[in-house]
């Protein structure tokens, strides 16, 4: 909640029970800011959930963290929710891009493009106010709508009489955001023009650096978006990202572009707190520059800040003085930070910048940059954004500040560090900005050595004109570890402060090596059977984080799985075997290797052994009637259910009908009763479905077994009874409701009870042999006459007999599936227990019911 804006929505709790139940509800603090309606009730019968409302009423509550509770009881139990209230401070305005630039060729006929702003703010609309002015120089910039509400879109163009009136050079203007109800500044938006010498076409991006925030285990930092553009006609442009570390974890797209256009910038953060240095780099061939733009993602366990831009530059006359806009926000946005702020002048120098003391994330902070009393000369500082949580880590950002009467340059950042390990490859290149208060100075470039061998250290380009971009390459390969130290000087002529120089420092570290454990793997499968599951090998690094790649060999080809492809130390990866290449094997042993590879590590090896065995024969664990799930006597026409290993294939396969009839070979497998094959509805490695064989009526017993590709189960002897009736459950557990439609043909439950005196159908198997008598395994027709049993069909509803209309095989139903259309008697409600009598006096479980309304 921002304060001063309108109350947060209201949110719901849902309570649900499984029939209704009393309840009330307490919460704390109860005379502050947080109520629930109701305060009791009951829960509704049938399932749906009961809301209870939470509203929150902030009022005069300073910024700050505020936490409540709901209690819930019911029941003797009592169940709390926690509430939580984020106040933060009234929020400013926000800019989208923070910062526009534009270019342009001396003598071109085509003007700069215009460009678009977003301006949005938290909470309630806020009315404001743009103008525009120079920074050190005319004002160029013309600002559309000079005033509006958030949200709105401000529309930036260049004068063209004052464009018209420009040398080549770097010009600087500023559009300040006003709030009309505070008449206070909120918020500004820096704006840069170059102009390049006729025929010198010149990139510029919208930013002259990205970063990026992430806390393990939350939202994926949001892409981020750069405009390219170029001072002369469109220039055709390629797009390349490279790492220090973290392999791979920035991406561009498009790859390639024509100016004007944007790319967009997304982050893949390793799992592991670090911070990831890469470059974003946009080549042109008829451009006289190249970009180099820096991007930095911190990945934290805790919430952690982040700012933007992550380093300040001005240039000024004495005596002026210019704003800009600092966003600061949290990693996670659930959690707001308070910080407190400090600016630290380079040297012990004069303070010439300064900002809000305190503040609260998301913040939009007005750096106020002043030159009234400073010197020609090159000022260097540091903002610190401290959070006043305790160990948490603060914040810094390089503020650069040329004043001059004369031309003075400026290097940005002001030093530069490097990481290598001993074996490990070349860290990406860093870019140094170069600038100067006048544009188009003549520059010369050099690197120098002052400790280590003589060649790890280079710049490029050697010579060039501001403003430039340069790139800084370091490589200590042949170097032991320890720190060693150079510097990147700029010889300016035309500069009041040539040389510019910049130090920088290259830390080898000891030679890092890869680690797998374990380092051997060993799976075991059965021939026909289910593949083994994967198992899981930690990758560690001897010296950090290391990245590294991950492939496989294998005899036969294909056998192994690795996942993922690549990653970064310490993480896991997941080894398994390929089903479809294991299915395959006949028995015997197999290997091979998962083979780990980094350009900074070394390599890795784990050897994997695979034994394959011959599939074990069928076994048969129980034999239960389907729709009760009992053991016991089997009758003919009865669907059963046979549990056991390696009954069939791993891959389970449900029934075909072949000439009418349901298949009595399924997945390779036969069950037998004697020598006759019974249908099969459902094989699998551990279950089968069947149907026993109508030509056991007469027998007193019989044997099954069952036949696979792996051989021939132990025959299980089984008695063999006229009937062994038993009612389908919905559960299919054998007891509880019944599978039991109503008279329109909706399913019976007790949010759907069926009313007395109305007919119900009961759906059942084990009723024995059929008069008249049909094929084993075939499907009931769907026009009469039914097939029936052949003995008496009677049932009784809560102790009551029923009035039966229909007793006969289910139409459209495999034969063996009877349906029983009974009248439910009149004076019964709420679960009533329902069995089935068929023939000499066997009945079903006991255990079913119909709901009665």
């Amino acid at each position: 909640y921002p304060t001063g804006t309108a109350n947060p929505p209201s949110q719901n709790i849902g309570l649900t029970s499984s029939s209704a139940t009393p309840f009330t509800v307490s919460f704390t603090p109860t005379s502050s800011w947080l109520t629930v309606t109701p305060t009791n009730g009951t829960t509704n019968a049938g399932g749906a959930a009961t809301n209870l409302s939470v509203q929150v009423s902030p009022g005069s509550l300073t910024p700050a963290s505020y936490t409540g509770d709901v209690a819930i009881t019911a029941n003797g139990s009592t169940q709390h929710v926690a509430v939580t209230l984020n106040v933060t401070s009234q929020a400013g305005l926000q800019v989208n891009p923070s910062s526009v630039s534009f270019v342009y060729q001396v003598g071109s006929s085509t003007q700069p493009t215009q460009q678009q702003v977003n301006v949005t703010s938290t909470g309630n609309p806020i009315g404001f106010t743009a103008t525009a002015a120079g920074t050190g120089g005319p004002n160029f910039v013309v600002v559309s709508p000079t005033s509006g509400t958030t949200p709105a879109t401000l529309n930036l163009s260049v004068d063209p009489t004052v464009l018209s009136t420009l040398a080549s050079g770097t010009y600087n203007a500023t559009v300040t955001l006003t709030n009309t109800s505070t008449s206070t500044a909120a918020g500004t938006i820096p704006v840069t023009l170059v102009v390049s010498p006729s025929g010198s076409a010149v990139l510029s991006a919208s930013q002259a650096s990205l970063n990026f925030v992430y806390k393990l285990n939350g939202a994926l930092p949001l892409p981020q978006n750069i405009n390219i553009i170029s001072s002369a006609s469109p220039l055709n442009y390629t797009v390349s990202t490279s790492s220090s570390n973290c392999s791979g974890f920035v991406s561009a797209f498009p790859p390639a572009g024509t100016t004007p256009s944007s790319i967009t910038l997304n982050v893949t953060p390793p799992q592991v707190a670090t911070t990831c240095n890469g470059t974003v780099t946009i080549t042109a061939p008829g451009a006289a520059n190249v970009l180099s733009i820096p991007v930095t993602l911190v990945v934290s366990s805790s919430a952690t800040l982040a700012a933007n831009p992550t380093a300040l530059t001005a240039t000024l006359q004495p005596g002026a003085s210019t704003s800009q806009s600092l966003a600061i926000t949290s990693t996670d946005a659930t959690v707001p930070l308070s910080f407190n702020t400090t600016f630290t002048p380079a040297a012990g120098g004069p303070n010439w910048l300064s900002l809000p003391a305190t503040g609260t994330t998301p913040a939009t902070l007005t750096v106020t940059i002043n030159a009234q009393a400073l010197t020609a000369g090159t000022y260097n500082g540091t903002i610190t954004i401290q959070p006043t949580s305790a160990g948490a880590t603060a914040l810094t950002i390089p503020v650069s500040l040329v004043v001059g009467t004369s031309a003075v340059a400026a290097a940005l950042p002001t030093s530069l560090s490097f990481t290598q390990s001993a074996n490990g490859a070349a860290p990406a290149s860093q870019t140094i900005s170069l600038s100067s208060s006048v544009a188009g100075l003549a520059f010369s470039a050099s690197a120098a050595v002052q400790s280590g061998a003589s060649n790890w250290l280079a710049v490029t380009p050697a010579s060039g004109s501001t403003p430039a971009s340069v790139a800084v390459n370091v490589n200590g390969a042949g170097l032991t570890p320890g720190t060693y130290n150079g510097t990147v000087s700029f010889a300016i002529p035309n500069a009041a402060n040539t040389p510019v120089t910049v130090p920088v420092t290259l830390t080898i570290t000891a030679a890092s090596t890869l680690s797998a454990t374990p380092a051997i793997l060993n799976f075991t499968y059965s021939a026909g059977g289910a593949a083994p599951p994967s198992q899981t090998v930690q990758v560690g690094n001897s010296t950090g984080s290391a990245s590294f790649a991950v492939s496989t060999t294998s005899t036969p080809a294909g056998l192994l799985t690795a996942t993922p492809s690549s990653g970064t130390t310490p993480t896991t990866i997941s080894v398994g075997l390929l089903p479809a290449v294991l299915a395959g094997l006949t028995p015997g042993t197999y290997s091979g290797t998962v083979n780990l590879s980094s350009t900074s590590a070394g390599t890795q090896s784990i050897t994997v052994n695979v034994t394959v065995n011959a599939a074990a024969p069928p076994s048969i664990g129980a034999i239960v009637n389907s729709a009760s799930q009992v053991a016991g006597s089997v009758a003919p026409g009865e669907l059963i259910t046979i549990y056991g290993t390696n009954l069939g294939p791993a891959a389970p396969v449900s029934f075909t009908i072949v000439n009418g009839t349901v298949a009595t070979t399924l997945g390779g497998t036969q069950v037998l009763f004697d020598s006759v094959a019974a249908p099969l509805i459902y094989v699998s490695a551990t279950q089968i479905n069947a149907i026993v064989p109508y030509e056991l009526a007469g027998r007193a017993a019989t044997n099954v077994t069952i036949t696979s590709a792996s051989g021939n189960s132990i025959a299980l002897l089984q008695n063999v009874a006229d009937t062994v009736p038993a009612i389908f459950s919905a559960n299919q557990t054998g007891n509880g409701q019944g599978a039991i439609l109503n008279a329109n043909n909706s399913a019976n439950s007790s949010v759907n009870p069926a009313a007395a005196g109305t007919v119900i159908q009961i759906y059942a198997t084990g009723e024995g042999t059929l008069n008249p008598f049909v094929p084993t395994g075939s499907v009931t027709g769907i026009t009469p006459p039914f097939p029936k049993p052949a003995g008496a069909v009677s049932v009784t509803i809560g102790g009551q007999p029923a009035t039966i209309q229909f007793a006969g095989e289910a139409p459209s139903l495999v034969s063996g599936v009877l349906q029983v259309n009974a009248v439910i008697p009149a004076g019964l409600s709420g679960p009533q227990p329902v069995v089935l009598t068929v023939g000499n006096g066997s009945n079903s479980q006991q255990a079913i019911t119909v709901a009665v309304q």
